[in-house]
């Protein structure tokens, strides 16, 4: 089911506000957009602080005159949680933790953070607006959201990175998944020009799921035996195998043959 959430650049220090009819001229800005769905980017988290935590209205997510307000009534009063900040102050955040995000995701990574630095700085002024009105239950993520950003504030001065929290947590999942489309986890997919640039895209190219999947099923499929249970055995069959085979044959190349074959299977299991 798709969930999606979007990083847009925004005119206003907030949400847009339905109430007096500002989204339409809000869309009509056509300003740069990312897309995730259900999940935050790890370089989206590190835009934001905890001072970025806004609520909104969830009927103001539409302009009055608009035919999609009514559907929103349903919501009464109810509010939710999202982010915004300014440019500069996005940009002060995700410098301060790029030294902890390069040990935590690995160097070879800094191209897409340093490309995503450059893609806020000259496309989403003047400010940064992560709009999360497509979460599950986004009404009660307000807690969940504080304790990310405090996790993200923490990275900036922690010797711990490896801190079990929803950073770390986030990390891992990237590190399982990079393979597959690294810059769509890391800053979310785009549907407009400039976003991957032709370079970046050629760097870290997106492989197809189904590819992922066979490439890891080989990789374990190979393997037969318990590995402790194969470092174990090995040497005693090995030998066995070997004195046996002479014993049989009075041949030193036969018994080294039977060494090499049973090591190789050895080997395959492993």
């Amino acid at each position: 089911m798709s969930h999606p959430i979007f990083l847009n650049s925004s005119p206003y220090l907030r949400m847009p506000d339905g109430a007096v009819n500002e989204w339409r001229a809000y869309w009509l800005r056509q300003g740069p957009e990312l897309e995730s769905n259900a999940t935050f980017p790890l370089l989206w988290c590190a835009l934001f602080s905890p001072k970025d935590l806004k609520w909104a209205s969830r009927v103001d997510d539409e302009d009055l005159d608009s035919e999609g307000r009514e559907e929103l009534l349903s919501f009464g009063e109810a509010v939710y949680p999202y982010l915004v900040t300014s440019v500069d102050d996005a940009l002060t955040s995700l410098t301060a933790r790029r030294a902890a995000l390069l040990k935590l995701l690995g160097a070879r990574y800094e191209p897409i953070i340093d490309a995503f630095a450059a893609l806020i700085r000259t496309r989403f002024l003047p400010f940064v607006l992560l709009r999360t009105s497509g979460l599950p239950d986004v009404e009660d993520a307000g807690p969940q959201l504080e304790r990310m950003l405090r996790d993200w504030d923490d990275l900036e001065s922690t010797s711990d990175l490896n801190k079990a929290n929803s950073v770390s947590s986030a990390v891992d999942c990237f590190h399982r998944y990079s393979s597959q489309d690294a810059i769509r986890l890391l800053t979310g997919s785009s549907t407009q020009d400039g976003w991957p640039s032709d370079g970046l895209a050629m760097q870290f190219p997106r492989l197809p799921a189904s590819r992922a999947g066979k490439a890891s099923g080989k990789k374990n499929a190979r393997r037969r035996l318990p590995k402790w249970l194969a470092e174990w055995i090995a040497p005693v069959v090995l030998g066995i195998s070997t004195v046996a085979a002479y014993l049989y044959t009075q041949s030193w190349w036969v018994s080294a043959g039977s060494f090499v074959i049973i090591a190789f299977a050895f080997v395959w299991t492993l």
